[in-house]
């Protein structure tokens, strides 16, 4: 049950905040470069953490994992909303006409 709870505890300290990071620079970034920025840098955490994992201490090690965490989720692929707004959003009679009232 500990173990569970760190692990949960660990992930959301990285998702949470990068989710947001990703989310506020998308506009201002764009989303190829956000998603190949990503790529990039766990492939750098990655090769560390393998290449390193017994020279790292524990501390150093739960560091990058963090990170590798905070990085991960600008690897989920953002849906073109500038290109397909039709798609996307709902006007008020789309409500009404999906509540079926």
């Amino acid at each position: 049950m500990n173990t569970g709870v760190g692990n949960l505890i660990i992930v959301l300290a990285g998702a949470i905040p990068g989710y947001w990071v990703s989310v506020a620079t998308v506009d201002t970034i764009g989303r190829k470069p956000i998603q190949l920025g990503g790529f990039i840098i766990l492939t750098i955490l990655f090769c560390i953490m393998g290449f390193a994992y017994h020279k790292l201490s524990g501390h150093g090690l739960l560091a990058l994992y963090v990170l590798a965490q905070f990085v991960s989720v600008t690897l989920h692929p953002f849906p073109p909303f500038d290109l397909l707004p039709h798609l996307f959003t709902l006007t008020r009679d789309d409500q009404y006409a999906d509540s079926s009232l």
